[in-house]
């Protein structure tokens, strides 16, 4: 860090979980609270307060789970208290919500800062792949569970093993992240919620922020 003369006045080191390993400051550089990532750091409890909520390096967890129920494709974004999906070299989490390319966050906030408001647990590697919404049905036809997937001969094959009794359909093809989101919960609506439907969780949380923009995302293609 620099003073307004180009002076260094102060020098930070972090290991790849934010772990301080050089801090060396002076003047009024010692009350800067930002620090690893630039995020706000807690002096009294040790740990890095990221909005949504709080990071511990020591552990390399955040102290509450994450909202979001992650995807079955990628099981490490199914532990809701991992920083980063575990990726910490590669990924930052700007707010607690968000784990992204540093890259990522700097062009969508030039290009699209939509995708930084609204896009929860997304990196680049999501952007990059077409998603599957299909749906499981009975022998009368009946629809019994709603999925999405990127790889739709694997999650086929596994349903397979845990409802033998069911039909794999494939309701939309080639869609982006956000649009199978919004489908994927469309869809489970249509057919019934929890009441009728072999789905443990909802697809999209009713208190999740990014709701309404899954939804508006997934309209056009929902219509076809």
């Amino acid at each position: 860090m620099t003073n307004q003369d180009k002076e260094v006045v102060a020098t930070y080191e972090y290991d790849s979980w934010g772990n301080v390993l050089k801090n060396e400051v002076k003047g009024i550089a010692a009350d800067n609270p930002f620090g690893y990532a630039g995020y706000m750091y807690d002096k009294e409890i040790g740990m890095y307060y990221l909005i949504a909520r709080y990071y511990n390096p020591d552990h390399g967890v955040f102290l509450s789970i994450d909202p979001e129920p992650g995807d079955e494709d990628d099981p490490v974004t199914q532990n809701g208290y991992t920083y980063v999906d575990n990726n910490p070299v590669m990924l930052i989490d700007p707010d607690g919500n968000i784990p992204v390319a540093p890259l990522l966050v700097m062009g969508a906030r030039v290009a699209a800062p939509h995708v930084i408001r609204y896009a929860g647990r997304i990196t680049a590697k999501h952007l990059a792949k077409r998603h599957t919404v299909y749906v499981l049905k009975n022998s009368a036809g009946k629809v019994k569970y709603v999925g999405r997937t990127v790889n739709p001969a694997t999650r086929k094959l596994a349903h397979k093993a845990a409802h033998p009794d069911l039909k794999f359909t494939r309701v939309r093809r080639n869609l982006d992240y956000f649009q199978a989101r919004g489908m994927e919960q469309r869809f489970y609506l249509k057919y019934g919620e929890k009441k009728a439907l072999r789905n443990k969780i909802r697809p999209v949380s009713k208190t999740n922020k990014n709701y309404k923009f899954y939804m508006q995302q997934s309209r056009a293609k929902y219509k076809k």
